[in-house]
């Protein structure tokens, strides 16, 4: 109950920190037994202690959108968490990468080494590399218009 009360966690987090836990005495001896924390993720789920594996994974997604990740690493983030990947929506990807070009860039003029070091960025923020050459044309559109 500890762990959930701090924050919501996926049926397969929960067991992984159980079972990372170590007796008092005997630091190299589980604290737990599997069948005990089965026994305790079941009790959870039963009284509603875990969220859906569904709930949970819209909740978290919603979160790491909000953070301007790309959907490749919230989906990854989701599947080392044991949640249902989401799907994308294109177009809030591509809003969340002109975003992102657009603090990043300010008033400094485009050239090839800027164009690489945003597309790095911007995949190293999750971003596939369509949204990438989508976003990069659609900030360089404005920049030359302005």
């Amino acid at each position: 109950m500890y762990y959930l009360a701090k924050r919501d966690h996926s049926e397969r987090e929960l067991k992984t920190k159980l079972r990372r836990l170590k007796d008092f005495q005997d630091k190299k001896k589980p604290r737990y037994t599997p069948e005990e924390i089965e026994e305790g993720v079941t009790w959870a789920i039963e009284n509603k202690w875990l969220k859906p594996k569904e709930q949970l994974s819209e909740s978290v997604a919603r979160s790491l959108h909000n953070k301007n990740k790309g959907i490749r690493y919230i989906n990854g983030y989701l599947s080392q968490k044991g949640l249902p990947p989401q799907s994308e929506d294109e177009e809030q990807e591509l809003e969340k990468a002109i975003r992102l070009l657009r603090r990043k860039i300010l008033n400094r003029t485009m050239d090839s080494n800027l164009k690489l070091k945003l597309s790095r960025f911007l995949i190293s923020r999750g971003f596939g590399s369509a949204i990438v050459a989508k976003a990069l044309k659609g900030v360089i559109s404005e920049q030359s218009s302005s």
